[in-house]
């Protein structure tokens, strides 16, 4: 579940960043009810996605700040995906608005930090050191009568 998170959240950044990188005032959609531009799509994905991609953009940094990921790493995860995929691996790319393998590398890195960040192990001292209570809790003892 979370995996998927991530990824939608990657791909609503990309798309979100591809769309205002135009800062034209373009018609995405033309129609007879009305046209949307690019500016009213970008606002409006922003502010229905803006805070969770912005979550999502943070927690991939910081993981893959904490959990490095080589690029034979990543190019092996590609390899794996272009195998499952096959003959619709092209398109595939296409559709998530990725030019190429090495932009799919990429996209990958924060996904390999993640699965790294789920088989870490917590040590009893990383508790201990990282654990900081935020209250006091006492308690009145008083004799059953």
């Amino acid at each position: 579940m979370k995996k998927k998170k991530i990824f939608i959240g990657t791909i609503i950044s990309c798309v979100m960043l591809a769309l205002s990188a135009c800062g034209s005032s373009d018609n995405v959609v033309t129609s007879k009810v009305g046209n949307v531009t690019e500016k009213e799509l970008s606002k409006e994905l922003r502010q229905q996605y803006g805070e969770s991609t912005l979550y999502q953009m943070m927690l991939s940094k910081a993981l893959l700040d904490k959990y490095k990921v080589s690029d034979e790493e990543a190019k092996k995860k590609v390899e794996e995906a272009k195998d499952k995929m096959g003959e619709n691996f092209k398109s595939t790319l296409e559709q998530l608005g990725l030019k190429n393998e090495d932009e799919l590398k990429e996209k990958m890195k924060p996904e390999i930090a993640f699965e790294k960040a789920i088989k870490a192990t917590v040590t009893e001292k990383d508790v201990k050191d990282n654990y900081k209570p935020e209250m006091k809790v006492s308690h009145i003892l008083v004799k059953d009568e």
